[in-house]
């Protein structure tokens, strides 16, 4: 049954399924009950991650997150091989303290952070190791790193300020993240203790 024909039957207002489709272009089959898909998250808030300058991005939406949901994709593996393949894309999505607002990051790990042949060369090796700095600070709160503190009685007032992270097996992709990138974990403050900077 085409869409003219089922407006034509149809009595009552549209639903928002019928509403879907309708701006889709789509048939409706009326013994349907599902709703189609829909990602009601508007395009400029999804982001794909897969360079240096974007990193500062998930940054300062971590920084405002009061909650995060979090998983990790890895290419599977049914072999007996020792070695498994690396984590590829980490998913943060990411919503914000106060406003409410929501960002959806895909960041491409083996794109920023490249392993074996692809980072052989000495420029790859400098812009994964500055890639894995970028990433290692602005993942910090939910990796366990301290927070930056602010003042006096800052210990409470940083920990009330991490976000609450959610994820189906978590505990695993944050084991394989470890496994496969363990710079991540590494102090996204440097040793020298002398001031911010740009």
């Amino acid at each position: 049954m085409s869409w003219n024909d089922s407006q034509r039957r149809r009595t009552k207002p549209l639903g928002r399924k019928e509403k879907y489709l309708k701006k889709q272009s789509l048939e409706i089959d009326e013994n349907d009950l599902c709703l189609p898909f829909v990602f009601d998250l508007p395009s400029d808030r999804l982001k794909f991650v897969d360079e240096i300058d974007q990193i500062y991005e998930i940054q300062s939406a971590l920084e405002a997150a009061e909650l995060v949901g979090m998983d990790t994709e890895t290419k599977p593996d049914f072999s007996n091989k020792a070695s498994p393949h690396p984590v590829a894309l980490l998913q943060l999505a990411v919503r914000e303290r106060g406003t409410g607002r929501e960002a959806v990051f895909v960041v491409d790990l083996l794109a920023l952070l490249p392993t074996g042949k692809a980072a052989a060369a000495a420029a790859a090796r400098s812009r994964r190791a500055e890639a894995e700095a970028a990433l290692a600070a602005a993942l910090a709160p939910l990796l366990g790193q301290a927070l930056p503190p602010v003042g006096k009685g800052a210990g409470a007032a940083a920990a009330a300020a991490r976000p609450l992270i959610v994820g189906h097996g978590l505990r695993q992709d944050l084991g394989e993240l470890r496994r496969d990138y363990p710079g991540l974990w590494a102090s996204p403050q440097g040793g020298g203790g002398g001031g911010g900077g740009s």
